[in-house]
């Protein structure tokens, strides 16, 4: 039994439960719970102060099956406040679990690329769920291709020590993959088929791929674990994001932002508000060292600061 699958598991025992027996309001948590109303009907950020409405309100959302209030209140936090918080973050948990499995089965279900030559149907991201809240969602191009007959789940940086990705990213921000993804680290691809190599040996998914899969897959993980800071590795990447928000009049659509400022670009569109980075993918030893850079950066915004210095410019020799 996969992690997403003993996670499911729990949520749907809970939620029978919270059936079987209703929960009865005591009235210091009917104050809350006025409060909380007030509070998601307005757009204004939550601190501290509000953490105890937020938490009885939220537990009344998820009895009630209502996960996009959590989901919609949860950036409104004053930075990882949901993730530092184990009753927030539990209930941001329970809440995301049911949505990405059904976002990952539309992934493993999806036929529309399948008369597409440079598409490897058979070979497919699925990712398990975030087990807390994402602080830094990284979203590369693609799952690595290998040949398969029958349908398989793609290695990627999250489930392959030996990805080349992920030594990058565990160089350059100083800490094994397992310490990252616990500290609110993610990664998503761009396109969620492995891509075939063209004729100049190159994988980089073709802008019609990205166009088609990105506004329904990508989309819909972003909808669901809504990230503090988001870092693109590559342009393809970088395109896909853009189509998965349909903010392409603010953001142009081949030209990614400058990221010179140390904050990186807000994008705050389509129920979605982060602070963007766009970095090179990591081709060159000079391209790796742009992108440890900017990672680096997006790292310490998203409150995610390197325990140890890069070894990327010297490369560590793993890759």
């Amino acid at each position: 039994m996969t992690d997403a699958e003993r996670i499911l598991r729990k949520v749907g025992a809970l939620r029978s439960m919270c059936v079987r027996l209703p929960h009865l309001e005591t009235p210091a948590e009917t104050l809350l719970l006025d409060r909380f109303d007030a509070l998601a009907s307005v757009p204004d950020h939550l601190t501290a102060s509000d953490r105890d409405a937020v938490a009885v309100g939220w537990r009344r959302s998820w009895r009630a099956g209502e996960v996009d209030t959590v989901h919609r209140m949860a950036p409104r936090l004053d930075g990882n406040m949901v993730a530092n918080d184990r009753t927030l973050a539990t209930l941001w948990v329970a809440a995301t679990a049911l949505p990405w499995d059904t976002a990952q089965q539309e992934i493993w279900r999806c036929t529309t690329c399948e008369a597409d030559p440079r598409v490897a149907v058979n070979v497919r991201q699925q990712t398990e769920p975030p087990a807390r809240p994402v602080s830094l969602l990284i979203v590369t191009l693609a799952p690595p291709f290998v040949t398969a007959r029958e349908r398989s789940r793609a290695a990627s940086a999250t489930n392959d020590e030996t990805d080349r990705i992920r030594w990058f990213i565990e160089d350059t921000l100083g800490a094994p993959w397992t310490m990252l993804s616990d500290g609110g680290v993610f990664l998503l691809h761009a396109v969620k088929c492995a891509i075939v190599r063209d004729a100049h040996g190159s994988q980089n998914p073709p802008a019609r791929t990205v166009d088609r899969c990105a506004p329904q897959h990508l989309a819909s993980e972003l909808n669901v674990i809504r990230p503090r800071v988001l870092v693109t590795m590559g342009r393809m990447a970088y395109r896909a994001v853009v189509r998965a928000l349909e903010v392409s009049p603010r953001l142009a659509l081949t030209e990614p932002p400058m990221v010179a400022r140390t904050d990186g670009s807000l994008i705050d569109s389509a129920g979605q508000s982060f602070r963007l980075f766009a970095s090179p993918f990591i081709r060159t030893p000079r391209l790796r060292t742009i992108a440890a850079e900017i990672l680096t950066r997006a790292a310490r915004v998203a409150g995610i600061a390197p325990t140890r210095p890069s070894t990327v410019a010297q490369d560590s020799g793993r890759t």
